[in-house]
């Protein structure tokens, strides 16, 4: 045999066995650069190619599901952009849309040139939403129960939420992550947020644990557009969502009109006058200030824009005064309990794989033994203790094992929460809290006590919130 053949005999089994992860190699740096590039569809079709040609390739099955997921949102931006999404958190609408409708937050580009809003628009988009998701968590699902590793640039992933083909820093995943939560980050974290937004930060270690923790945030997602979708609100959006979509006229669209009348009448602000030290005989030196034109001039144009800065105050105080709404699909409310309970499972399994990992690979959501990466947020034993306990709250609650204590009932009488999402009431939050809309769920057993209550949330150290949206 010649040396030709003696290498090509060795060497080329040697060869195809590397093919795989070379292959794998390529498929992933080409799906990070296109998620951060703002190319989302073309990340899809090349984890459903990668699929094709490795059918038991873990990581594409997860790439492609991630692909779906994100076009998922990027479809519910898309469509919030084309009706014109006020894109500002500063509206006087953020604490009504905070409260009611929480997808009606998501910062999207402004739209010059929006379609009308509508009722039936609005919840065709939910619904196309929950669609979508089931589709991705599918696929995440059926993604082959074997450890891979797939370095992504996580926060700095881009989407494309107005639907012109392209993501951009605004839309990535940090920014919308920090826009979201409302943390009160430090310098560092800010610089975090910048630099990812620009793409400027080291891959994660996207792994199997990754793959029920996205699976169980469709399912969280889906749970939180099924509720909406259980009621009929559309009065609540003529009268309410002025703000929100300023460019069609709803009923109470000549609120803001009359809003920029008032605006327009009172002027620039005033300067403030300047008293000085806040010792001595400052309050002498206010009321002089005071009786100056310009303190008399200042004191005129905060009275007069006192209107404007309460709008939004009235504006939650008529939300919550029309949200009395009749149920039109009492299954949502039913699949929306079965999308919880789903969500608690899989991140049992999630937090079982991650204390299963013995690496440190720039975890996206680390054990208590690996670094975490997102600023201001730990993971340690306590924590990780205190999200079990949680869950383990949850589930007995979504159950109706353990019910919802009610400030009018007596000790070891509360509220059957499964009943209340099989059997769904109109929903009215003031019934609700007064006691009339929940008697029918009433029932005899143990109930959640605000000792456990107030122990979760001192174990989740950072603050619940930040912690259950990265947790799921």
């Amino acid at each position: 045999m010649g040396v030709r053949a003696i290498l090509t005999n060795s060497v080329r089994p040697a060869i195809l066995a590397l093919a795989p992860t070379m292959a794998l190699a390529d498929f992933a740096g080409d799906f990070d650069a296109l998620l951060v590039e703002g190319k989302r569809d073309a990340a899809e079709r090349l984890a459903a190619e990668r699929i094709a040609a490795a059918p038991e390739d873990a990581a594409a099955h997860f790439a492609l599901g991630l692909a779906e997921f994100l076009g998922a949102v990027e479809g519910l931006g898309q469509g919030l952009h084309r009706y014109g999404l006020a894109n500002s958190y500063g509206n006087p609408s953020e604490i009504v849309l905070g409260g009611g409708l929480p997808f009606l937050r998501i910062p999207v580009p402004t739209n010059p040139a929006p379609e009308p809003v509508t009722y039936a628009g609005l919840r065709a988009l939910l619904v196309e939403f929950t669609a979508d998701l089931a589709v991705a968590e599918a696929t995440l699902a059926a993604a082959p129960a074997k450890d891979f590793d797939l370095p992504l640039r996580v926060p700095a992933i881009r989407l494309d939420m107005d639907g012109d083909g392209a993501g951009d820093a605004e839309g990535s995943i940090a920014a919308l992550y920090l826009a979201v939560t409302g943390a009160d980050f430090s310098e560092e974290g800010r610089e975090w947020g910048r630099l990812a937004a620009a793409g400027k930060v080291a891959p994660m270690g996207i792994d199997q644990s990754e793959v029920p923790w996205l699976q169980a945030y469709c399912h969280l997602l889906s749970a939180v557009a099924d509720i909406p979708l259980a009621y009929d609100w559309h009065e609540a959006l003529e009268m309410t969502f002025h703000d929100a979509f300023p460019a069609t006229r709803l009923p109470s669209s000549g609120l803001v009109d009359e809003e920029k009348r008032l605006l327009a009448q009172l002027g620039p602000e005033p300067p403030q006058f300047d008293v000085g030290d806040y010792t001595g005989d400052w309050w002498e030196r206010y009321r002089d200030g005071r009786d100056t034109p310009e303190g008399m001039a200042r004191a005129r144009w905060e009275e007069q824009s006192f209107a404007v800065r309460i709008a939004g105050l009235v504006d939650l105080g008529v939300f919550v005064h029309l949200m009395h709404w009749p149920v039109v699909k009492p299954e949502r409310m039913a699949e929306a309990r079965e999308h919880l309970l789903a969500m608690v499972a899989l991140s049992r399994e999630n937090w079982r794989r991650i204390e299963a990992e013995t690496d440190d690979n720039r975890e996206w959501l680390p054990g208590p033994k690996q670094t975490s990466l997102l600023p201001n947020l730990r993971v340690n034993d306590v924590v990780v203790y205190g999200w079990r306990r949680f869950l383990d709250e949850l589930e007995a609650v979504l159950e109706g094992r353990t019910l919802l204590p009610h400030w009018r009932f007596a000790e070891g009488r509360g509220v059957n929460l499964r009943r209340f999402f099989d059997e769904p009431p109109t929903l009215d939050p003031i019934l609700i809290a007064q006691g009339t809309s929940v008697l029918p769920y009433l029932e005899d057993g143990d109930t959640v006590s605000q000792d456990t209550v107030g122990g979760i949330l001192n174990m989740l150290e950072a603050g619940p919130l930040g912690y259950f949206l990265w947790f799921n």
